[in-house]
C-alpha cells in the first residue's frame, strides 16, 4: 500500500489484510467499506503516527502508516481487544468513603 509507506510489499499487504477478513467472518463484498473506513481513520490520526520508514528504502523520512491503519482495521473487524487498564485503588477506609445524601421527598399535608 504505496499511500501508507509500507515497508512489506503490497503482496504482503493485501495477504494480511484478506486473512484479517477471513478470521473475522466478513463477506468480501462487504470489505471495501471496512477498508476506506480503516484509511479514514488513518488519515485523520497521521500526525500521531511516529513510525518512520526504513532510510534505507527511501530518500526523506516517510512516515510508515501501515501499522497503524493494520491495527485500526483490527479493531473495526473486532480481532484487537481493548488494551487492559488496571482499575484505580480503591480506598475503603470509612473517612474516604464517598456518601450518597439521600433526600427525602416532600409530602403534602392534606
Amino acid at each position: 500500500m504505496p499511500e501508507l509507506h509500507d515497508e512489506a510489499t503490497l503482496a504482503a499487504s493485501i495477504t494480511r489484510a484478506v486473512n484479517l477478513f477471513k478470521r473475522a467472518n466478513v463477506p468480501a463484498e462487504r470489505w471495501d467499506g471496512y477498508l476506506y473506513e480503516a484509511r479514514s481513520i488513518t488519515q485523520e490520526r497521521s500526525a500521531s503516527i511516529t513510525k518512520q520508514r526504513d532510510r534505507r528504502q527511501a530518500t526523506f523520512a516517510l512516515k510508515n502508516k501501515a501499522p497503524y491503519y493494520f491495527a485500526v482495521l483490527e479493531g473495526l473487524l473486532g480481532l484487537r481487544e481493548e488494551p487492559t487498564r488496571p482499575s484505580p485503588p480503591v480506598d475503603t477506609t470509612e473517612t474516604n468513603t464517598p456518601r450518597v445524601r439521600s433526600r427525602a421527598a416532600p409530602t403534602r399535608s392534606s
